[in-house]
């Protein structure tokens, strides 16, 4: 257990084979990673159940975190979601690169009913290529009439629509078969209209069409985002990602 608070995780890893989370490991129900940059650390190869450059968490809340610029040759180089007692709330899941040929370079969802809220995810790629792999879920392999091998998300359809219901996306995975399911409330927004600074600090601009669209949650009323500030700047509105928009300022008049 335990609760780590305004950290930088860095530039760490493991190559062993059966390593979970290069950079966080979580996996007690009262672990608590909050307002934490993890960035830079890598996990070398893994089997199915192992991976998570940046972080693992099997059980736990992941809150308000930048996960970027992580590596691995496993699963989730970002964060892979091991079980249905993970929470992952307002956190930024970014440039995390996968290095193998198998699962996602961003976010890994190992099994169904994990609470994903308020989730920004981008510009996570496969090696040095433009191919995007932004999410992943477990699958299942099937050969079909025609004799060729299908991979089949081991979710149902309802599942995956409630795991990504709240996140935003920069980019559709290029892979057909790990699209947004039809009817899901997540969102698409080109990466470079997320309105996200391009300096590394991944704060949220003033003009970000991300200010104000998460879903509510009694846990944020009191709550910081990543960089110390109120988590919502007013009554039960909340942006997306580990960042708040920096403020906007000015003064309307109305005459009647």
């Amino acid at each position: 257990g335990g609760v780590v608070e305004d950290c930088i995780v860095e530039n760490n890893g493991n190559n062993s084979s059966y390593t979970c989370g290069g950079g966080v490991y979580m996996s007690s129900d009262d672990a608590i990673v909050r307002r934490t940059i993890i960035r830079k650390n890598f996990i070398g190869s893994g089997e199915n159940k192992h991976g998570g450059g940046g972080v693992f968490i099997k059980n736990g809340i992941l809150e308000s975190c930048i996960v970027a610029e992580n590596t691995g040759l496993a699963a989730g180089d970002g964060v892979f979601v091991s079980s249905s007692a993970a929470k992952v709330r307002n956190c930024t899941i970014a440039n995390n690169k996968h290095t193998n040929n198998r699962f996602g370079g961003g976010l890994y969802l190992y099994e169904a009913g994990a609470e994903i809220v308020n989730t920004l995810v981008y510009g996570n790629k496969y090696k040095e290529t433009d191919i995007v792999r932004n999410w992943y879920a477990k699958y299942n392999e099937i050969t079909n009439a025609d004799g060729v091998k299908e991979k089949i998300p081991s979710f149902s359809v309802d599942e995956l629509k409630e795991a990504l219901s709240s996140c935003v996306f920069g980019e559709a995975n290029n892979e057909k078969h790990w699209d947004i399911p039809e009817g899901c409330s997540a969102r698409i927004i080109p990466a470079g209209e997320l309105g996200v600074a391009d300096d590394g600090s991944y704060r949220l601009e003033k003009d970000t069409p991300l200010r104000d669209i998460g879903v509510w949650q009694d846990w944020m009323k009191n709550a910081l985002d990543v960089y110390c500030r109120k988590r919502v700047d007013r009554a039960r509105a909340v942006d997306i990602g580990a960042s708040e928009a920096e403020p906007t300022f000015g003064l309307k008049l109305i005459i009647r």
